[in-house]
């Protein structure tokens, strides 16, 4: 089984020094502004002071900045500019090194000694034994609520691919910032095992198997995949067979007639007559080449009603997936031939999920399997059609009116039961959805399923409250973009898909390569354990540093660079920090033991010490704006910059005082 241990959290990262300073800063500009004679009922409560605005004069960007913008009622007859200027002249405390005004805005440069301390503290909370709270207000402004996050959601037809590291790796990333809010998390897994796509690999193994079985070499999983992909070689040979077809030339010569097939007809007329009434060559020729071929178009139509109806592999794939339900639902299922078949397959495919799991360090709390849910759909919906929300279709398939979810803006019926009695996927997701809703208890429910779903999902949504109203808003589609190769988008079923285990494989082989040019003293097995971990990193720090709604292109080249935006840097510059303790003779506890002695902090003032504690004090900031957004893309731009800053204060030596000082920002 796959396993569900969950991840322990270690504490919350908190803002409440980074929030004391804030509101210093903020009494600071109030009192200035009624220091020159603004008009203190027209003042704000508080003014809004942010990262200061990055300029090509250093002396000009300040560590923090405010906007004179929202004082501007105070100041009868006066500009925003003219505020700024007025305000930049008065401001002085002892938080407050120098002000100037840029603009409609005031940068403040702060003295390092507060600036520093605020956004240490901050960070060395997270350290300390005794973690503040989920429930405190310092720890987060969210009132903490049960989430319930489905991640990964494999199918045992194939082992994962790269569309499902981005999956695990954002679902677990988003399930820690949601945790590091003060939220409780529970992270489940549905492992989509039955179905027709089940079938195809079951019927293929059954056909040309010839009794294989995984070994060393391969895993079960990759085993299952190599025959989903056979069944689909299989399957469009006999399709382009039947295309070609008497029978096939009448199939298109009579969709022509039909309603779908008229449409398309229509819509090809009239791009042609747009383009041949543009006169611009080079538009005409663009024109002509966006008109959709009627063949084509026929075929997209078709396939599926060919594969379901007139395809013997189709038929075949049908009948086996009747035959597991029958055997499903019955009391003796293991007596059928289609279900030890499916059991047999479906475990070699397990066993192999798990070692992929384990690798990139993804565990969960709980795991569903469709094929113990999916007739809690079909529940729903025959009582719901008993009840009158649904209805029977000619065919005799229990559908609903989009009438009825109107939301969608969608005409027609969305079946929710074949016409043989089958589910479809959203009766499973349907059940499903119900089933956590009575278990778990959670406030909101977030699916990590990428975003070409979105539509499936506003269904889902719709549906759910339809049903039951109080899951109205109650669950979100967390999407994200998908991850292409190359040379084009991933498809399973043409076998041209990056697999997760031998993405990590050459990642992992990569890293060794760039280890042995970089350190060529080291030994073999010290190079193989830097090179898995480096490898891993490298991967994981690609797909997260992109924000979850853009599509990737992956690039192992790039991401295993020692430079730059990458894992293996930030990994290496997190390896030096902890370098330097180690030759200071000290620990990164021990300095957070001292953390209530930050005097030393005075010997901080050079630029590139500014600069670094500039990142510091945004790191925790951009924690919880990435929680806020479930963007972890947002932390991997703060750990780059911070590592930046790092590596060229690194470069700097200083006098003792100031090296203790120094001990405190690694």
């Amino acid at each position: 089984e796959i396993c569900t241990k969950p991840v322990a959290m270690t504490g919350f990262l908190s803002l409440q020094h980074q929030s004391q300073l804030l509101e210093q800063l903020s009494s600071c500009v109030l009192s200035a502004c009624l220091r020159v004679g603004a008009d203190v009922s027209k003042l704000p409560e508080k003014v809004s002071i942010g990262f200061g605005r990055r300029f090509q004069a250093e002396d000009l960007a300040g560590d923090l900045a405010f906007g004179a913008y929202e004082l501007k009622k105070a100041f009868k007859g006066l500009g925003p500019e003219c505020i700024a200027e007025i305000l930049a002249k008065e401001l002085s405390s002892e938080l407050i090194e120098s002000a100037h005004a840029v603009g409609g805005h005031v940068n403040l440069h702060l003295l390092p000694a507060f600036f520093a301390a605020a956004a240490i503290k901050d960070v060395l909370c997270a350290r300390l034994s005794a973690p503040i709270p989920p429930a405190s207000p310092q720890a987060c402004s969210v009132q903490p609520q049960h989430w319930l996050l489905e991640l990964s959601s494999p199918n045992t037809n194939k082992p994962q691919h790269l569309g499902h590291v981005r999956n695990n790796l954002l679902g677990e990333s988003c399930s820690r910032l949601l945790a590091m809010q003060g939220h409780k998390v529970t992270k489940v897994n549905l492992v989509n095992d039955r179905g027709i796509h089940i079938c195809k690999s079951m019927l293929a193994y059954k056909k040309w198997g010839k009794g294989e079985v995984p070994n060393s070499d391969q895993k079960g999983d990759h085993l299952v995949g190599h025959y989903y992909v056979e069944f689909e070689k299989h399957f469009q040979d006999e399709w382009k067979t039947w295309l070609l077809s008497q029978e096939g030339t009448a199939s298109f010569e009579k969709w022509q007639t039909e309603k779908k097939g008229l449409e398309v007809k229509n819509k090809i007329q009239k791009k042609q007559e747009k383009a041949q009434k543009e006169t611009n060559l080079e538009k005409k020729d663009k024109l002509l080449k966006d008109v959709p071929c009627l063949f084509q178009e026929f075929k997209n139509a078709f396939k599926d009603h060919y594969f379901g109806n007139l395809s013997p592999l189709g038929l075949e794939c049908g009948k086996m997936l009747e035959d597991w339900e029958a055997a499903a639902e019955s009391d003796a299922p293991d007596t059928s031939d289609t279900y030890q078949l499916w059991k047999t397959m479906n475990a070699w495919v397990l066993s192999g999920f798990q070692t992929t799991y384990a690798r990139m360090g993804i565990e969960f709390d709980h795991v569903d399997y469709e094929s113990l849910t999916y007739q809690l759909g079909k529940t729903i919906c025959l009582q719901a059609l008993q009840d009158g929300i649904m209805h029977k279709t000619e065919s005799g398939a229990v559908a609903i009116d989009y009438a009825q979810l109107p939301a969608l803006k969608l005409q027609g019926d969305k079946v929710l039961l074949r016409g043989n009695g089958t589910s479809v996927y959203m009766t499973q997701d349907l059940g499903t959805a119900f089933m956590r809703w009575d278990r778990f208890g959670a406030e909101q429910t977030g699916y990590v399923v990428a975003s070409e779903q979105r539509e499936h999902f506003k269904t889902l949504f719709e549906l759910l409250a339809l049903l039951r109203p109080e899951t109205k808003n109650k669950f979100t589609h967390l999407s994200y973009g998908m991850v292409n190769l190359t040379t084009g988008r991933m498809k399973s079923r043409e076998g041209t898909v990056v697999d997760a285990d031998n993405l990590m494989d050459d990642m992992r082989d990569l890293a060794a390569e760039a280890t042995r040019s970089k350190w060529p003293e080291l030994a073999e097995d010290e190079v193989a354990q830097r090179a898995e971990k480096i490898g891993l990193a490298a991967l994981k720090f690609f797909i997260l540093s992109s924000p979850p709604e853009n599509t990737i292109l992956y690039d192992p080249e790039a991401s295993i660079r020692f430079e730059g935006k990458t894992g293996p840097y930030a990994l290496y510059s997190y390896a030096r920090t902890r370098s330097i303790l180690r030759k200071c003779m000290t620990s990164a506890e021990e300095v957070v033991s001292s953390a209530g002695d930050l005097s030393c902090l005075t010997a901080l003032g050079t630029t590139e010490e500014k600069v670094l504690v500039r990142c510091l004090f945004n790191f925790s900031s951009s924690m919880h704006a990435a929680a806020a957004a479930l963007d972890p893309a947002k932390i991997c731009n703060s750990v780059f910059a911070l590592a930046q800053a790092f590596n060229t204060f690194y470069k700097e030596k200083g006098k003792t005082q100031l090296r203790i000082a120094r001990m405190r920002l690694p």
